[in-house]
Order: structure tokens, then sequence, then C-alpha cells
């Protein structure tokens, strides 16, 4: 049902986005391109050729280096977190009510997404994890966590990476692989949400509070995930 509601919004749903500064964006269009890129080989069959995991790996993985050393995500967090507090009474009442969640953030979430950038795959994708996490809201995120889990994430990437290189005659298990390469879209879903919601001009303070927890919430999952 949740499912039937979130594909109502994306295509039924007014043309009119809200306007995001076209500047700001663009300072994350690499993470953008990569997220679309991940979601796009996520979609496909298990049956990827060594080529295909080696390019998604090396490409995430210099993603987030990038992203780690980016002055200006460290910054946008820091101003997301400082809105926090104000939203905090928000950000409950929307864990407590489905409905209100689906309508007052979901949507114009899915909005900011499209104006972003992010691929068909990739919003239904992350739309869909953000509201099963919905309850999560009333977690409290900090960014030492997000930076802590974007670290992880790309430790990981960029080992594999280096194995994948270092083993292209060897036999690949694609099954642990695929199952890795669905953690790292999550991770970097996540991701993608925060700096969205950071990096442009949002209609109201609740909704980048709330996409920092979800996207914060859907980046640490993806680190604990069993493979």
């Amino acid at each position: 049902m949740k499912n039937f509601i979130l594909l109502l919004f994306l295509f039924f749903m007014t043309t009119q986005g809200y306007s995001q500064d076209q500047k700001n964006m663009d300072k994350y269009s690499y993470l953008i391109k990569t997220t679309n890129a991940i979601f796009e080989i996520h979609s496909k069959s298990m049956d990827l050729d060594e080529e295909q995991l080696i390019e998604i790996t090396a490409r995430a993985c210099n993603t987030l280096k990038r992203l780690q050393n980016d002055p200006n995500f460290k910054q946008d967090l820091e101003k997301m977190v400082s809105l926090l507090p104000d939203y905090q009474d928000q950000q409950k009442e929307l864990s407590r009510n489905l409905t209100q969640f689906l309508d007052s953030f979901l949507r114009p979430e899915i909005e900011l997404l499209q104006e972003a950038g992010l691929s068909e795959t990739a919003i239904i994708i992350i739309s869909n994890s953000q509201s099963y996490l919905h309850e999560s809201l009333n977690e409290t995120v900090t960014p030492e966590e997000i930076l802590a889990s974007l670290d992880e994430l790309q430790n990981e990437i960029c080992t594999a990476a280096e194995d994948l290189n270092e083993a292209r005659e060897e036999r690949i298990n694609k099954k642990r692989m695929w199952g890795n390469i669905t953690r790292w879209a999550k991770g970097i879903g996540g991701l993608s949400v925060i700096v969205i919601n950071a990096g442009g001009s949002v209609p109201t303070g609740t909704l980048s509070t709330a996409s920092f927890t979800l996207g914060g919430v859907l980046l640490g999952s993806a680190m604990t995930s069993e493979e």
C-alpha cells in the first residue's frame, strides 16, 4: 500500500516544484550523478559483468572521497543541525502520523529529488526507503555519526574497488557483491537526500531537518546491515 501511495505521489503530483538555488545544487552534482549510476546498476539483473562492477566501485569510491574532502558538505551539515532544535516537535508529529508524513514531507521531498536531477529509479527506491523509516524521525542523528558512516562506507567501497582490480581473472562472488551494491545504494541515497536539502532552498526547516535525520538513518543502516 505504501509503495502504491509513493508511486501515485511520483507520477501524479503537480509539476510545479519548490525553487532550488541551482548554483548551490551544482556544487553536489558529482554525488547526484554517481547516485543515478549506482541505482541504474541496482535496478538491473544480478548478472553483472566484471567491468560493470569495477566501474561502479571505482566511481563510488572517488565520489565519496570527494565528498569527504568537500568543505561545503561539512558547512551544510552544521547549518542543518543548527535548525534541528526548532523543528523537533514537528518531526515527532511526522513520525506519529503517516498520512501527514506522506503529504507534508514525502511529496515535497520527491519534488526536490526531481529538481536535483535524480533518476526516476533512484527517486522511487529512496522515497520507498524513507517511507519505511518515518518513525526514525524520533531519533537523534549527529554530523559526527554521518561523517563516521561516510568514512566507513567510503573505505568499504574503495577496498572493494582495489580488490576487483586485483582479481580481474579470478571468479567474482557476484551474489555477495550484489548484496554490497544494494547496501551501498542505500547509503549513497541517504547522502544524496542530505545534500539535496542542504544545498538549496527548501520550503521549510522541518523538511530540511527531517531529511537530515532520515538521510543519516539511511546511511547508518547501510553500514549496519548484514551482508
